[in-house]
């Protein structure tokens, strides 16, 4: 947590938080024991980048609808998190861009800025999400938190 233009906001990664997702975390698991590491380090690049980006490309296709995972994740890692004097909080690692807000609080899903060139700001303790086109650094609408 950090005390951002007078608002104490959450960051996080967003890897791991929450219930769900349970491929990604035996796989995160595996990937990252010592005897993996050691593994990937023996192949050479030219076969071991493209092994790591075919495996990073599973984690990032879509097998749920977005309007379930936003749900997913606004019941089992943002309800938890942002309450008392916590109003805001800002999260990566989903890919999929989105701006939640309504009584005084916020969500802010970064996107990712390799693909959708998606990035936030805050400006007098106000989140806004943007995202670079042809025409400059645009504002995407938010979307009211559900009932």
């Amino acid at each position: 947590m950090l005390r951002l233009q007078d608002r104490l906001v959450y960051l996080a990664h967003g890897d791991g938080l929450g219930p769900g997702d349970n491929g990604y975390k035996v796989l995160k698991q595996i990937l990252r024991a010592p005897w993996a590491i050691a593994a990937y380090r023996a192949i050479h690049p030219d076969l071991g980048i493209p092994f790591a980006r075919r495996v990073s490309g599973y984690s990032h296709k879509r097998t749920e609808s977005r309007e379930r995972v936003l749900d997913r994740i606004l019941r089992g890692v943002v309800a938890p998190r942002i309450r008392g004097e916590v109003t805001a909080m800002v999260m990566g690692h989903v890919h999929e861009p989105a701006h939640i807000r309504g009584n005084g609080r916020d969500f802010v899903l970064l996107g990712d800025w390799m693909d959708q060139m998606t990035h936030a700001r805050m400006e007098g303790g106000r989140f806004t999400l943007y995202q670079l086109d042809g025409t400059g650094h645009r504002p995407l609408p938010s979307e009211p938190f559900p009932a």
